[in-house]
């Protein structure tokens, strides 16, 4: 069995990143792609996306995206 922090520097040295950074950045990639494609309500995109409460979804992509998710829906289907 390997020590997470052992386990963590390695992925780190080969992803450039961490894992809980990777697993992050996959889960938002995955939200931007459903507010686009999809119809979803912002709670179910959260969901679908791997997060359990949609506050804390809304205020990462927020913080990590710049916009909310409903204004980069909108923003990026180009109704503004």
């Amino acid at each position: 069995m390997m020590n997470y922090d052992y386990a963590n520097r390695i992925f780190g040295k080969v992803m450039g990143k961490s894992i809980i950074r990777y697993r992050n950045d996959l889960r938002l990639e995955r939200a931007k792609l459903l507010l686009l494609t999809t119809e979803l309500r912002v709670d179910e995109v959260a969901f679908r996306s791997g997060f359990s409460d949609k506050y804390y979804f809304s205020r990462f992509f927020t913080k990590s995206v710049g916009v909310s998710p409903k204004r980069f829906r909108e923003e990026e289907r180009g109704y503004i």
